[in-house]
């Protein structure tokens, strides 16, 4: 029903319309259809969320109008539901006549901020209608509903405190051991990692380059997360975390710290690290 859900979504994700269509096959209007769906433990959907279950992860989720919010009958269980447990509902007040039929729409609503791992989750509910009868509900007719739910997978990183991409750590007069920080937001609903690159081969290289022949240069090491000591002459990859973050992800701490400059001709000296998010299985 939801083709692909967004785990970082700042609002709820809502599935495309669905309806089940009730017929009144008695002789006398109907005044009201209350359709109510139930989940095979009996959970409560609506104020309360069940379960769509891949493996052992669960993904919630409610069912809603059509309008996307949802609309429950805050007694819990009609009367004479003792049997098939706790209800949510979604109600029209529109009158049925004899042998008329009316669509009752509905939708799969995740509400926002819901952080899983990627994947495939299904459920099972069953939808029931049910109509007024002297003081008392009774049930019409049942139907199954099978909800299926694709979570993609999903990482992102930006410079903490914004939405940047980029920053600039500025030295200024270089000296040997000087460092400076920057945090990474990183946010994933699984597993992931850092791999760090250098455009100049973790060394800061004279720019522009003056053309005289030398190769002048300082080098550096990074530090990912307060671990060891990196050299970027090669990519390096950094473990960060083993499950999913939250929806506000987390802050990586990395540090740049110089090494000896002695020796350089004077100039301005850049280098380029790019910081790559990747799934760590």
């Amino acid at each position: 029903m939801i083709n692909s859900y967004f785990p970082f979504k700042a609002t709820p994700e809502i599935s495309s319309t669905y309806t089940i269509t009730a017929q009144n096959i008695g002789n006398q209007n109907c005044p009201t259809l209350i359709l109510a769906f139930f989940s095979g433990a009996g959970a409560n959907l609506g104020t309360t969320q069940v379960n769509a279950t891949s493996g052992v992860e669960n993904l919630p989720f409610e069912i809603a109008t059509a309008s996307g919010q949802p609309n429950v009958i805050n007694s819990g269980r009609p009367p004479n539901l003792t049997t098939l447990g706790q209800t949510a509902t979604i109600v029209t007040a529109t009158i049925v006549a004899p042998g008329a039929t009316r669509a009752i729409p509905f939708v799969v609503r995740v509400p926002a901020g819901t952080v899983v791992p990627s994947g495939d989750y299904t459920a099972n509910l069953t939808a029931a209608v049910y109509y007024p009868n002297g003081s008392n509900i009774k049930f019409g007719s049942s139907t199954t509903v099978a909800v299926t739910i694709h979570v993609s997978a999903e990482m992102s990183v930006n410079i903490a405190g914004g939405s940047s991409l980029a920053t600039t750590l500025a030295f200024g007069n270089m000296i040997a051991n000087d460092v400076r920080a920057v945090d990474i937001q990183a946010r994933s609903n699984q597993g992931f990692k850092f791999t760090a690159t250098s455009d100049n081969g973790g060394v800061l290289k004279l720019d522009p380059n003056p053309g005289d022949g030398v190769n002048w240069q300082v080098p550096y090491t990074v530090k990912i997360n307060n671990g060891a000591p990196l050299n970027l002459s090669t990519a390096q990859s950094v473990a960060i975390s083993s499950a999913a973050t939250s929806l506000a992800g987390v802050n990586v701490p990395v540090q740049v710290t110089l090494g000896n400059p002695a020796g350089q001709r004077a100039g301005t000296y850049k280098d380029v690290i790019t910081v790559k998010i990747e799934a760590n299985p």
